[in-house]
């Protein structure tokens, strides 16, 4: 059973669902801007095989960063920290943190901090709202199945 945890962050945008019914996230991709966070994307593990989900946003100017995360090894995402603009409803800054390892702060990490973790189990889908910018993002906690549930 997967749990959806509310989306953290700012105010606008269109609604986003990568959906939950994933094994694992592999590959996080960010680009920043300057006025917050432009995108995001997700690549996930599904029967195996990787699935390359659409971006979040909108492709501008800035730097891309990613953050590859190694599930053959048994590596999987714990949580996210991140920065919200309250003012412009656009998130500022983002970082992962896996059972091995913890991504660089990509993004200005000013605003009003946001914490998404989970506590027994591992995230393996998003969702959130997005449309010139990344405005908030929410977490799916548990394990592969069918069914859904909001927290």
């Amino acid at each position: 059973m997967a749990l959806m945890v509310k989306a953290e962050g700012g105010i606008g945008g269109k609604q986003w669902d990568d959906g939950f019914d994933y094994e694992a996230v592999t590959k996080i991709y960010v680009r920043g801007g300057p006025e917050g966070i432009q995108f995001i994307k997700f690549d996930y593990v599904k029967d195996g095989k990787t699935i390359a989900r659409p971006i979040h946003g909108v492709s501008g100017r800035g730097l891309t960063q990613t953050f590859e995360i190694n599930h053959l090894q048994k590596e999987y995402l714990l949580s996210i920290e991140g920065y919200y603009d309250k003012s412009m409803g656009v998130i500022q800054s983002i970082q992962f943190k896996t059972n091995q390892q913890t991504s660089n702060m990509m993004g200005f990490n000013e605003g009003t901090k946001f914490s998404l973790r989970s506590i027994r189990g591992r995230i393996i889908g998003f969702h959130g709202f997005s449309d010139k910018n990344l405005y908030s993002l929410g977490p799916y906690l548990g394990c592969k199945s069918s069914t859904s549930k909001r927290v």
